[in-house]
């Protein structure tokens, strides 16, 4: 009887697989050119005007108000299901605003080339996802340049990866498992900021880099962060609010919308909510 359910759980498995790569086959494609000419990025703040957004008929994004200054460190704080993601996502324009606008550097960003504004943009997600293939074609995933040795190896030394390098068998042509399960969590999301390093963008996005990570990796890669990239419009959505005394800037979400921003201290002393959330963060983290 054992051996009959396991299978049938195997096989309704499979059919939920099989329907959901199904699901994602018929989804229409990005144009590959929205016919706007492409031209450089204008550098400046990233504002949302009364931004609205909906999964279907779900509202997600109310009315939403919001500034990430150019050069400085904004943190999205939050608690799950405030549109953190969400918020990010529209930033690099997977979602389009039901209504509203994002402008960078006062434009609108739905006059520049789809193709030409990502390019504007680095970034560093949860799970530091990497293909299959070699330490080199993880490093340079997604760079439309040739990459010399002497930039990877610069890039390694940076990040803390080089030791890695040297200690593996055909150094940056060594060989990585799928999803590179051959390193751990935290050589694979020092592997993805030797990447974003060598792209050099003005835009960082990293979406709770340090989540999945020990508490000795995810101190390291926070430090990493700030060392590495001076001066960068850094956005990030971050769990760990120990990272806050750091960043230059908070925007607070809730429900959809931005209950206030500001300045981490600032936030602490007129927002409730903030510090009530906060306040439970350090409670768990003790």
């Amino acid at each position: 009887m054992n051996g009959v359910v396991n299978l049938w759980s195997e096989i309704k498995g499979a059919q939920g697989t099989a329907a959901r790569m199904l699901d994602i086959f018929t989804v229409p494609e990005e144009p590959k050119s929205s016919g706007l000419r492409k031209e450089e990025i204008q550098n400046g703040d990233i504002v949302f005007e009364n931004v609205s957004f909906s999964y279907g008929d779900k509202q997600v994004i109310h009315d939403l108000n919001a500034v990430f200054p150019q050069g400085k460190t904004t943190a999205i704080v939050g608690r799950c299901g405030s549109g953190k993601t969400t918020l990010l996502s529209m930033i690099e324009r997977l979602y389009v605003p039901a209504s509203g606008r994002i402008t960078i550097g006062g434009k609108n960003v739905a006059e520049y080339d789809l193709s030409s504004y990502r390019d504007h943009f680095a970034y560093v997600q949860q799970d530091a996802g990497i293909f299959g293939g070699s330490l080199r074609q993880a490093m340079t995933y997604g760079i439309q340049r040739e990459v010399g040795e002497g930039e990877l190896k610069e890039a390694a030394e940076k990040t803390g990866i080089l030791s890695l390098v040297q200690g593996l068998e055909g150094g940056f042509d060594a060989a990585l498992s799928t999803s590179g399960g051959s390193v751990s969590g935290g050589q694979r999301q020092r592997i993805v900021l030797s990447r974003e390093l060598i792209k050099n963008r003005p835009v960082l996005l990293l979406d709770e880099p340090t989540s999945a990570l020990d508490a000795m990796s995810a101190l390291m890669i926070q430090q990493k962060i700030f060392e590495l990239f001076p001066g960068t419009t850094k956005i990030m959505i971050i769990h760990d609010l120990r990272m806050l005394s750091r960043v230059d800037h908070v925007v607070f979400m809730e429900n959809g919308r931005v209950r206030d921003s500001g300045k981490h201290r600032e936030l602490m002393q007129r927002c409730e909510s903030y510090r009530t959330l906060v306040s439970c963060e350090e409670g768990v983290s003790a």
